[in-house]
C-alpha cells in the first residue's frame, strides 16, 4: 500500500481533532535538530506504525487566501467578482513530526 502526505495528514488530524484543510506544511525534526520538509518520499521511508511526538504550530500567510463563494444560484464566482472583504488572512497549523 502506498502511502502519502495527506494520509498522514488527514490520520494525524482525526487523531487530534484538527481540520486537515488547515495543515499548511509538515516537517520532521530529526535527531540533530535539522528541519526537513516533508515529501512523499520521507513518508514511503516511514516505518509502519510509528511512534512520534507530533506539536501543532500556527504559521500566518504572507499573501491573504481568497474565500469560494457562491451566488444564491449556486454558481461559483471567480476572483475578480470577489471583493476586497472576500480575501482574509487565515491561520494555518505546521506539523512538527519529532522521532
Amino acid at each position: 500500500m502506498q502511502r502519502t502526505v495527506k494520509d498522514l495528514i488527514n490520520a494525524i488530524s482525526e487523531k487530534f481533532q484538527v481540520e486537515p484543510t488547515s495543515v499548511m506544511r509538515v516537517t520532521h525534526v530529526n535527531s540533530r535538530g535539522l528541519q526537513i520538509i516533508v515529501d512523499e518520499e520521507v513518508v514511503r521511508e516511514l516505518p509502519e506504525e510509528q511512534d512520534m511526538i507530533v506539536e501543532f504550530l500556527t504559521i500566518h500567510p504572507q499573501e491573504p487566501i481568497k474565500s469560494e463563494a457562491r451566488e444564491a444560484s449556486g454558481s461559483v464566482l471567480v476572483d475578480s467578482d470577489l471583493g476586497a472583504l472576500d480575501s482574509m488572512y487565515t491561520d494555518g497549523l505546521e506539523l512538527w513530526l519529532n522521532y
